[in-house]
């Protein structure tokens, strides 16, 4: 059974690793553990900081078992629907034409 983890804070990092190219990442602590997750989206990465920080916002200090709560624990609904598919257009799969 998974146990529920209550999210404590974030850090946005950003490395520059050539004159063109700087990857981002957020870190994720819930007060025991860490995990780092890239978040680089091309000229959207600003955007998708200012989502995950508005996302982290309404889930911080909730507990979370399943990713799958995070929807439901945030209360994204259609009245947000405008951030919300900003949202899911830059997490979504890269798929070539």
């Amino acid at each position: 059974m998974k146990e529920q983890s209550s999210l404590k804070n974030i850090t946005f990092h950003s490395i520059k690793v050539t004159e063109r190219t700087e990857w981002s990442f957020v870190e994720i602590f819930n007060g025991d553990h860490r995990c780092t997750v890239e978040i680089t989206s091309g000229s959207d990465t600003k955007l998708v900081v200012q989502l995950f920080t508005e996302l982290f916002d309404l889930v911080k200090g909730k507990g979370v078992k399943d990713e799958s709560q995070v929807e439901v624990i945030a209360s994204l609904t259609l009245i947000n629907c405008n951030r919300i598919n900003h949202w899911r257009l830059l997490s979504a799969p890269y798929v070539p034409a």
